[in-house]
């Protein structure tokens, strides 16, 4: 796997790469130092349980890495690039240059987002036309500057996308956007998102609830404060959006009998009894687990929303005054709510409490539908990793472990 930003333990659990292991040969190579330095480990610090994971500090090393593969033996890549700077640009033309020579390696993308996609489709016209018309609004020259550098590398990444030779979609709309960049032409694999793929997982897992013999709601919490850094909280600020939150989750509690728990993002830092959730639980990395068991989740707009929705969860959406200015938040908010077949809550407003059962409905039509537009291509109860193994390594899973490479 090529993963140009921080790869962490949950993005290892994310990609299923322990269950790969089984059958082939992983490694991973981390070009977060090279591609986005910011967030790089060598600037932050995190551990990892994995000795296959590289990191590469210069575009050097990532050149003599690529030089230096296996061909002898199948090689498949997930190419996690996405081309939408000078760097990822030019680590996918190495990448690129290196490969193009030998027919029995396999590269493959994943169009698997597991939300909704709010744009239109994607041309060369329409994307003219669309920067054209975002120009008109940028303040100043050094704005303009950044639109015409996002334009010009999204054109050229559908371009390097056509050295791929497979791809996984999930969901009608995701396979719409991998046509649009004129991907048609590759080997198309059915597959899940990331959740669908877990939710299939765990439905042969029968684990006991989080809180036991306890009725509960849970929380799927954004990224937050992290690091003592407001910055992920956009147009919200501290000392108003999470007074406002745990007044909310009070009227929850009351009103509907259940125990709100906190579902932390894996990029925050909250503690495990968290004052700014009025000192509830926050549960890392079982996410999964709190939705299966709960009454009904609360959202902004997380992609783990995807899991509400194949258990069959009530999921209330909630934003605040100070989201209201937040065209973007909002737009996808509204999207998802009519996608469900429900309606958002101010957190800021008064709601009628004798109609709050009015909330908890789960329009089961409007379910399934979510589940065939943007959770699953593959009427197949098999998770993703045997979906790949199978139709794009080459890979029989009812065998004893092949002699490939996954990088």
């Amino acid at each position: 796997m090529v993963y140009p930003y921080q790869f962490t333990d949950f993005v290892w659990d994310l990609y299923e790469l322990s269950y790969f292991e089984k059958y082939v040969d992983v490694c991973v190579l981390d070009l977060s130092a090279i591609i986005n330095p910011r967030h790089s480990p060598s600037n932050k610090k995190e551990s990892l349980k994995h000795d296959n994971v590289r990191r590469l500090t210069s575009l050097y090393q990532f050149y003599k890495y690529i030089e230096t593969l296996p061909m002898n033996n199948k090689v498949c890549i997930l190419d996690n690039i996405k081309y939408s700077s000078f760097k990822e640009v030019v680590c996918g033309l190495i990448m690129y240059v290196q490969l193009k020579k030998y027919k029995n390696i396999k590269i493959f993308d994943l169009y698997n987002g597991g939300v909704p996609i709010y744009r239109d489709d994607v041309n060369s016209l329409n994307a003219i036309w669309k920067f054209l018309l975002f120009s008109k609004n940028l303040a100043n020259i050094q704005d303009m500057w950044k639109g015409f550098k996002r334009f010009f590398f999204k054109s050229l990444s559908v371009n390097i996308s056509k050295m791929h030779t497979h791809y996984l979609a999930a969901g009608t709309e995701w396979l719409n956007l991998s046509q649009a960049y004129n991907l048609n032409h590759k080997t198309l694999v059915f597959g899940h998102s990331y959740d669908y793929s877990k939710f299939l997982q765990s439905r042969k897992n029968v684990r006991p609830s989080l809180v036991a013999g306890k009725k509960y709601a849970v929380f799927l919490a954004d990224a937050g404060p992290f690091s003592g850094d407001d910055a992920y909280l956009g147009f919200r600020s501290c000392d108003v959006w999470f007074p406002s939150l745990v007044q909310f989750f009070d009227t929850l509690e009351r009103e509907t009998g259940v125990v709100v728990k906190i579902a932390g993002h894996y990029k925050s830092n909250y503690l495990p009894t968290e004052p700014l959730f009025g000192n509830r639980n926050v549960y890392y990395n079982q996410t999964l687990d709190l939705v299966k068991n709960c009454e009904y989740s609360i959202t902004i707009q997380s992609t783990a929303i995807s899991m509400s929705v194949a258990f069959e969860k009530p999921v209330i959406c909630i934003f605040s005054n100070e989201l209201k200015n937040e065209k973007i938040t909002m737009r996808n908010i509204n999207g998802l709510t009519s996608r469900l077949g429900i309606s958002p809550i101010n957190i800021d407003e008064n709601f009628i409490s004798d109609n709050f059962s009015d909330f908890l409905h789960v329009d089961l039509d409007q379910y399934s539908k979510y589940k065939s537009g943007v959770l699953t291509s593959s009427s197949s109860n098999e998770p993703n990793y045997k979906i790949i193994l199978r139709d794009i390594m080459g890979v029989n899973t009812d065998q004893n472990k092949n002699k490939l490479n996954i990088l």
